[in-house]
């Protein structure tokens, strides 16, 4: 039958209505899958989320202004240690999460934000439920409406734990680095680590043992926080397998962790002494060398039953490593030292050492007011049993003897070898030096006894050369080394197996009277002579009048030398004109470059009878001053020794005149040492009259001297001579020279002796002393 469109279209309207369901049906499966993707997908983001918190110990938080509600990961319940039970504290209930000052820090910061917008980042400090305390940084940034008021605040908290202790670990590590650079004491070093530890983890109880040299027994502890009862108890205690914590470990070389030692095995024996210092758990850690050999154990106690954590069996492994480090170095450092210091044969002190000794010695003997004795000991005969048996014989022979002659000498004593067969000691505390003579004959003695050596019997003898110290004149440990090497070649030649005492009094009179000509001669060759300068003084007015050149020799291995050690040589030999003539030079340009700079001072110079006795004398004299101009002859004046001038009155008494012609004037030195006659003074036309030291220096004591000063002060103003006094030591002497018609003087009391360079200033600032001013000269003067 025939359809009508109608029906047409109706048919197919309902032949589609199934499709469009299934459709729907398919679409919400669709958007059903895609949905439980997404939240698959967000809960793993949420999952990787707290996993990299936990990872990063960062946690997260945000707070609501308006309500006051706070949310918190997951990770800020284990940063603070909250049961999340108890639920997430807000703002105001914060204060039980941090110390009282991080509270006032945190609500600050907070107080700013809600202000001004102002994100913080702070370190703060979080409490714990059982009350530990952990750093944390906290960070806060705000979320604003659209009006820009803030109404959230979202951050971070990281617990910083690891790292701050990280931070204080180095800077403890780098400490104890320095110390032993500083070539500290092992102790301190090993003191220090123990403290550093302790000081980082206020929990923990530190201590230190060392393995004994025959790697059998810990000893030599370092555990200042735990009882002396306690370390005394492990002071030398054996190791071995269950002996406590630290025994086991450096017996088997691994770690040993006890959590409770009240229940372990391994403390069976020593759990009571345990109990009694209060200790409940202790974790040791073999201290290994580089090369794996155990040096000791740093072990960490606690007073209850503790289990570490992976970050407290790191601390345990680095601090071992530090004290390996430590120990390592200081063995390495006494090693050396004992190379350098002591002889490889023998074991004695080597010459490094002996001078470090000496010198002790020499300071200490000085203060207690004792004596010492250096020994210079050489073997008789040694190279020819070298010589015969070989070298490997003569060692043993040394080292034999070495040890015999050590034995010889007391504690205190050092014997030292300087090289091969001969040796140093140094006998100390010697009240006089007789009691040095049996250490002396016990060497002799030990040296000389029979030496087995294999099959052979060996003998040989010794020459002892000794000095004592202190002497009469300041010596140094060379010196005495030298002296002492000298007697033992007179003990020698006097027959061996013997000793010979340095005659210190007898050598010093050589010395004086051989110094080469040819040296000083070298000495004015290359300008070691030097002059210092003694001022003189009015001592009632206070005006410097002048000053006195006296010669210095600069020795470049003695030091400055005094002309008495060095003018006596050459007093009658032609050097002593060539120094003469250098001393007037240099004192003549050291008198122009004072004038340049302002100070104007007469000088004199000492002249010496060999060279006043030379014929060209003035010729030479006048040479001199030609060559500065700008020193006035007048300003300078020559000191003639009164003896000098007795020897040839006619000749002295002629250069005199001659000199005063062109205007230098002269003195006449020492005066009341000679004659002092009359007739001397008339003859001889000085202008000035220099009163002798010995006469001045006891003149408050002898009455003779004393009127000899009043002699020669009356001769002087009897015949119209200045007088001036030397050897003024003290203000009494200058004073009594006041009252005695004296005004000029030199001395000690008023200057020593100073080099040119110091006199203008000395000069700018000298004033007499105010009993000098205000002295009046006595009725019988």
């Amino acid at each position: 039958m025939d359809k009508s469109p109608a029906d047409a279209v109706s048919l197919d309207a309902t032949s589609r209505a199934p499709d469009k369901a299934l459709e729907g049906v398919a679409n919400s499966c669709v958007e059903l899958a895609e949905r439980k993707r997404k939240e698959e997908a967000l809960q793993r983001s949420k999952a990787m989320l707290e996993r990299t918190e936990k990872l990063a110990r960062i946690g997260s938080f945000e707070w609501e202004v308006g309500s006051n509600i706070t949310t918190w990961s997951p990770e800020m319940f284990r940063i603070y240690g909250r049961d999340p039970a108890l639920g997430t504290p807000n703002l105001e209930e914060q204060v039980e999460l941090y110390t009282p000052q991080s509270v006032q820090l945190l609500y600050a910061a907070v107080d700013k934000l809600l202000l001004d917008g102002t994100p913080y980042e702070m370190e703060l400090m979080s409490v714990q439920p059982n009350g530990e305390q952990r750093p944390c940084l906290v960070r806060g940034f705000p979320e604003r409406d659209e009006s820009g008021r803030v109404v959230r605040l979202a951050g971070l908290v990281q617990d910083i734990t690891e790292r701050k202790l990280a931070e204080h670990y180095e800077r403890f590590r780098s400490k104890t680095l320095e110390l032993l650079a500083a070539n500290k004491p092992l102790a301190t070093l090993l003191e220090t680590i123990v403290r550093g530890v302790e000081q980082l983890h206020p929990g923990m109880l530190c201590s230190i043992l060392l393995l004994d040299a025959d790697g059998l027994h810990l000893g030599k502890g370092v555990a200042p926080s735990l009882p002396d009862f306690y370390n005394a108890a492990l002071d030398g205690v054996t190791i071995g397998l269950g002996v406590g914590s630290c025994g086991t470990a450096a017996f088997t070389g691994k770690r040993v962790v006890v959590d409770d030692i009240a229940t372990h095995p391994y403390w069976a024996l020593y759990k009571g002494l345990a109990s009694s210092a209060g200790l409940g758990a202790c974790w040791s850690q073999p201290i290994h060398s580089s090369v794996g050999k155990v040096l000791g154990t740093f072990a960490i106690y606690h007073r209850g039953p503790n289990t570490p954590e992976q970050a407290d069996i790191n601390l345990i492994e680095q601090v071992a490593n530090l004290a390996s480090i430590a120990i390592e170095r200081k063995e390495q450092q006494n090693q050396l030292e004992h190379i350098a210091h002591f002889d490889a044969l023998t074991n004695l002190p080597n010459r490094s050492l002996l001078a470090d000794r000496l010198q002790l010695a020499m300071a200490q003997e000085h203060r207690r007011g004792q004596q010492l004795a250096v020994v210079y000991l050489d073997l008789d005969g040694f190279k020819a049993v070298n010589d015969r048996h070989g070298h490997n014989v003569g060692d043993r022979l040394l080292i034999d003897l070495a040890t015999r002659m050590k034995d010889a000498l007391r504690d205190g004593d050092t014997l030292a070898r300087i090289g091969g067969d001969e040796f140093v000691a140094v006998l100390v505390d010697l009240a006089e030096p007789a009691i040095g003579e049996p250490l002396l004959n016990r060497l002799l003695t030990a040296a000389a006894s029979p030496v087995q050596v294999g099959d052979l019997l060996l003998q040989v003898s010794a020459s002892l050369g000794v000095t004592f110290y202190p002497q009469a004149e300041d010596i140094d440990a060379d010196q005495l080394l030298r002296q002492a090497d000298q007697a033992m070649y007179q003990a020698k030649v006097a027959g061996k197996s013997r000793y010979h005492v340095f005659d210190a009094a007898k050598d010093s009179n050589l010395r004086g009277h051989h110094e080469s000509l040819e040296r000083i001669r070298l000495a004015l060759a290359q300008g070691e002579f030097v002059l210092h300068y003694q001022p003189k003084v009015n001592m009632r007015s206070g005006q410097v009048v002048g000053a006195e050149a006296l010669i210095r020799w600069q020795h470049p291995e003695k030091g400055l030398l005094a002309p008495a050690t060095f003018l006596p040589l050459i007093e009658d030999h032609p050097l002593a004109v060539a120094v003469g003539e250098w001393v007037i030079d240099a004192a003549l340009h050291q008198m122009g470059v004072w004038q340049a700079s302002g100070l104007h001072l007469p000088v004199s110079v000492n002249i010496g009878a060999r060279q006043l006795q030379q014929m060209n004398f003035v010729d030479r004299l006048k040479a001199i001053l030609a060559k500065h101009p700008q020193v006035r002859a007048s300003d300078l004046e020559l000191e003639v020794l009164e003896t000098s001038a007795l020897e040839d009155i006619a000749l002295v008494s002629s250069v005199i005149e001659d000199c005063a012609a062109f205007g230098v004037k002269c003195a006449l030195d020492d005066f009341g040492t000679g004659y002092s006659s009359l007739t001397y003074l008339k003859r001889l036309r000085v202008a000035l009259l220099k009163i002798d030291q010995s006469f001045v220096r006891d003149m408050l004591d002898d009455p003779d001297d004393l009127a000899i000063l009043q002699g020669v002060i009356g001769l002087a103003v009897a015949f119209r001579r200045q007088v001036i006094a030397e050897g003024v030591e003290t203000v009494a002497h200058g004073a009594a020279l006041l009252q005695l018609g004296c005004e000029l003087a030199q001395g000690y009391g008023i200057a020593r002796p100073m080099p040119a360079e110091q006199m203008p200033a000395w000069v700018a600032t000298w004033r007499p002393d105010a009993a000098w001013c205000g002295a009046t000269v006595s009725a019988q003067a």
